[in-house]
């Protein structure tokens, strides 16, 4: 868990904006994969399967961003 973590702390921006590049521009990525160095990781939590926490880190992440926000469980944009 910590070595994601570590690895985000000791690269350089563009190292670490490299994942997310290709993770949104890679058209044969599988869904429900984690990425990390441009490649499926084999270090997962089981936290990635906890349909709760899923749930709250999407809520956290429309409140944060201010683009979006549920009603009745949809997802309304602004």
């Amino acid at each position: 868990m910590l070595l994601p973590l570590l690895w985000l702390i000791m690269s350089s921006e563009d190292a670490a904006a490299q994942t997310i590049v290709y993770c949104a521009t890679e058209k044969r990525l599988k869904n429900g994969e984690v990425y990390f160095d441009c490649r499926p990781s084999k270090y997962v939590s089981h936290l990635v399967d906890d349909d709760v926490i899923r749930e709250k880190l999407w809520d956290v992440s429309l409140e944060v961003t201010q683009l979006n926000h549920r009603k009745n469980g949809k997802t309304i944009t602004s």
